[in-house]
Formats: C-alpha cells, sequence, structure tokens
C-alpha cells in the first residue's frame, strides 16, 4: 500500500488527468453517428429539464420546449458527457479516500 501522500497525489494526478480525457472524448463522440445520436438525446433530455425547472422556478406552467437544433444538441450533450467523465473521476476518488480511511481506522 502507498503512503499517504502519494496515495493524495496520485488521486489528484487522476483528477487533473480526466478533465483532458474527457475532452478528448467528447471529440471523439461528435465525430460517429452513431454516438451523436446518444449525444442528441442527451441534449434534448437536458434541455427540456433545464426549461421545466426555470419555468417552474418562476412558477409558470410548461406548455412546450422548443427542441435544440442538431448541432446545438450534439454540443450540449457532449459538454454533458464530459462534465460527467470528470464528476464521476472525482465520486471515484472520494469513494476510495473514504474508503481507505475507514481501513485505516478499523486497523486502528
Amino acid at each position: 500500500m502507498a503512503p499517504l501522500p502519494l496515495a493524495k497525489i496520485g488521486k489528484e494526478v487522476i483528477k487533473t488527468v480526466s478533465k483532458p480525457l474527457a475532452k478528448r472524448i467528447k471529440v471523439e463522440c461528435t465525430r460517429y453517428d452513431s454516438t451523436q445520436r446518444i449525444l442528441v438525446n442527451l441534449g434534448q433530455g437536458a434541455n427540456r429539464i433545464t426549461h421545466r425547472l426555470e419555468k417552474w422556478s418562476d412558477g409558470e406552467k410548461v406548455k412546450y420546449i422548443p427542441p435544440l437544433k442538431k448541432n446545438e444538441a450534439i454540443q450540449d450533450g457532449a459538454d454533458l458527457l464530459g462534465e460527467a467523465i470528470v464528476f464521476g473521476v472525482a465520486i471515484g476518488a472520494v469513494v476510495w479516500e473514504y474508503d481507505h480511511s475507514k481501513d485505516k481506522a478499523e486497523a486502528k
């Protein structure tokens, strides 16, 4: 097992590397038709949720939410995917650190 300072440095390196990795995945996913369909669905879904929350917070009823253009939906979906990757890595690091500290406490 690595000493704690090295483990924390490693965790921070992984979190830092996840950002360019997420950006690269976003770029690659926008290139292919099969992944573009997924990104369009993600983008349209995020658009619907955002508009509903904005309308509800203003006290209005939601009647119609205009869909995004395909390119906008792809970009929004890619952004959401990239943020989800970075968030997932951060959550993984927190879970690992919690588990590590729990194991350390049990060892005492």
